[in-house]
Formats: C-alpha cells, structure tokens, sequence
C-alpha cells in the first residue's frame, strides 16, 4: 500500500512520505512498548506479553485513525486490563 501511494509522487516525496511513515510506526510501537513496561516491568508472563501486543494493536489503529476517533483522541483499550 505504501508502495503504491509513493509510486503515485515523483521524487523526494517518495522518500520523505515512506520515512515519515516508517518514522511514525516505529514510534507508536515505541510508546507501547514504554507504556507496557511501566506497568509491567520485567514481568513476562503470558498476560503481560497479551497486553504487550493489544497495546501495540492499539497503537496502530491510532495511527490508522490519525489519532483521532469521533474527533477526540482514543483511549487505550486495554488500560481496564492492567493489573
């Protein structure tokens, strides 16, 4: 898909579109990999690594969404899960 959207713009746009892209990937899953970690700790077990992945889920669908649902920003889906 996002070969096909840099292949429709010439040039330096393909390039700065592909690494603004990849930039905001690896930061969604840095974030919920940090707030992952400062709820669990060095805890992983089986229900930690399961919220691990739904934050990452959660972090992409706010990406996807433009971080926006109903034009307010969506809250984590997982946060009544934490223990």
């Amino acid at each position: 898909m996002a070969r096909d959207r840099a292949s429709a713009t010439p040039g330096a746009a393909d390039e700065l579109y592909l690494r603004a892209l990849a930039g905001s990937v690896i930061s969604c899953g840095k974030a919920a990999m940090e707030v992952w970690f400062s709820r669990r700790g060095a805890d992983l077990s089986p229900a930690s690594l399961a919220e691990l992945r739904q934050l990452l889920i959660d972090a992409m669908a706010l990406l996807g969404s433009g971080f926006t649902i109903g034009g307010t920003p969506a809250p984590s889906s997982s946060a009544s899960r934490s223990s």
